[in-house]
């Protein structure tokens, strides 16, 4: 199953958008939707490096004025954003070890 997204950007910011992704021989479709398969740790993502600094732009990044409201319903959503980043981390941890399995398995024995 495939969700579309639409969302309005300034000008400015698609041009730059387009900017690099032509630089990469890509296109600004194929950017974002790399962006966000790196930034959620789907399996079609570019790799460990890849999801690792997706997410440290996540942190960095912050978004704190969006999760500083005290009404009930953000707090549910944040509770809900809290348990899907420790879903996401989870299984970051088991492609890893899954990784680490694989290579032991395909060493050459001593």
């Amino acid at each position: 199953m495939k969700k579309t997204l639409s969302l309005e950007i300034p000008t400015s910011e698609y041009c730059g958008l387009r900017k690099i992704a032509a630089r990469q021989g890509i296109t600004v479709r194929e950017l974002l939707t790399a962006f966000v398969a790196d930034a959620t740790g789907s399996p079609r993502s570019g790799g460990g490096d890849e999801r690792a600094l997706a997410d440290e732009w996540v942190q960095r990044r912050c978004f704190t004025h969006v999760w500083h409201a005290e009404e009930e319903s953000d707090l549910a959503d944040r509770k809900l954003r809290n348990a899907r980043i420790d879903r996401w981390e989870i299984a970051g941890q088991q492609r890893a070890a899954d990784e680490r399995r694989m290579r032991e398995a395909h060493a050459p024995s001593a």
